[in-house]
């Protein structure tokens, strides 16, 4: 049975996602109208999920445009 693992992030990047999820957070947060400290933690987990997703596909971009250009 093959396993799926993650790709562990650089430490620039894992910062980069971590600024990334609390501004998804609270742009969502504000979009709705909605106190983040009264969203459930299966809430504030799927959009960090989200957000961490999107930044891991963001260094990834930007590590294959930087191979391409050296």
């Amino acid at each position: 049975m093959r396993t799926m693992r993650k790709k562990r992030l650089p430490a620039r990047d894992l910062n980069l996602a971590f600024s990334a999820a609390a501004e998804a957070l609270a742009l969502f947060c504000r979009l709705r109208n909605i106190d983040a400290a009264a969203l459930p933690a299966q809430e504030v987990d799927a959009v960090l999920d989200i957000a961490f997703e999107e930044a891991a596909q963001q260094a990834a971009r930007r590590r294959t445009k930087a191979h391409r250009a050296g």
